[in-house]
């Protein structure tokens, strides 16, 4: 299986296991070996932000942050970098309301391109 196969497979073990609310932090394994297993790949983390944003925000905010700062903001990882900035600030925006923050990462998502 190719790089980017293996992380839509642990992708959908992620959403499996969001579903219910009982294995949040199964789910969240899942979300975090997919973004390891495809680094470039923006779906992953939209995938991710869009399963924990409202039952693990703090957490969501963590692995977002972990993500920008290991991924290189240019070629193939930009995209993948972009998509942590629009969940952190939609993260900003709603769950956690911090505006200075959701600014910051607006700037950053148009800066991304």
């Amino acid at each position: 299986a190719t790089p980017r196969e293996r992380a839509e497979a642990l992708c959908d073990a992620g959403v499996q296991a969001m579903r219910g609310g009982r294995r949040v932090t199964a789910a969240v394994g899942f979300f975090v070996r997919a973004m390891r297993a495809d680094p470039a790949s923006a779906r992953v983390i939209e995938l991710a932000s869009g399963a924990l944003a409202r039952r693990r925000p703090r957490l969501l905010e963590k692995i977002l942050w972990r993500r920008l700062a290991v991924l290189p903001w240019e070629g193939e990882h930009r995209d993948a970098a972009r998509a942590a900035a629009v969940g952190l600030e939609a993260l900003y925006r709603r769950e956690i309301r911090d505006r200075s923050r959701a600014e910051i990462m607006r700037k950053l998502t148009r800066t991304l391109g």
